[in-house]
């Protein structure tokens, strides 16, 4: 049972690592460089909402699976390493 649990649990980790990876790339791609024109303002205010709700999507993501995830306990670790 502990196996299918972690493994489980090891592919939704791999798919929150991912989905956390996306939302750094979009926010980077979005936020540096030239953003600003002279004045302090965004050059392009469109598409850094796009970028930000692009990254809040992949973070809501990530966050549902994290909240859904059945996480193995320390509990069923010691029983697996009692079992062995």
């Amino acid at each position: 049972m502990l196996q299918s649990k972690t493994d489980r649990a090891s592919e939704n980790t791999r798919i929150v690592q991912s989905l956390v990876g996306d939302t750094l790339e979009r926010l980077n791609h979005g936020f540096e460089g030239r953003v600003l024109i002279g004045y302090g303002v965004y050059t392009e205010p469109g598409h850094r909402r796009d970028d930000l709700v692009l990254a809040i999507g992949y973070l809501q993501q990530a966050l549902n699976l994290v909240r859904m995830t059945n996480w193995p306990s320390v509990a069923d670790y010691e029983e697996s390493a009692q079992g062995e």
